[in-house]
């Protein structure tokens, strides 16, 4: 974010516009995914948001599995420590509750049918 910011500036500087707001362009977005990423449980809801260009629902009782992983790929989660929820029958997602337990123990609220596999970090 600091080297985007850079940029910009330099740009701005040297008048260049077009580099100025696609700098800027960007270090919004990535502001975007920072502080908009999260994942709610809503009535019986599960919902994920990633910045301003994505959001999902899923009924929590179609979620089947949950299980613990470092999975690197593209995902609306922050950290490496992901959980990997399965749901209807080959959907997978990834996302990275910041309490874990307490995550985990929400959906199990709704849904007492979810398998909690290898939990252990």
């Amino acid at each position: 974010m600091i080297v985007f910011l850079q940029i910009a500036y330099e740009a701005i500087i040297q008048s260049q516009l077009m580099i100025s707001i696609v700098m800027i362009l960007i270090m919004i977005f990535l502001a975007s995914t920072w502080f908009h990423t999260r994942s709610i449980i809503a009535d019986d809801l599960l919902v994920i948001s990633f910045g301003f260009v994505y959001k999902k629902t899923i009924p929590i009782q179609e979620i089947t599995s949950i299980r613990s992983t470092k999975n690197p790929f593209s995902a609306p989660a922050l950290s490496l420590k992901r959980l990997e929820i399965n749901y209807e029958k080959y959907e997978t997602i990834l996302v990275s509750p910041k309490n874990r337990n307490g995550f985990l123990a929400e959906l199990k609220k709704y849904n007492t049918t979810i398998q909690i596999i290898n939990d252990n970090f």
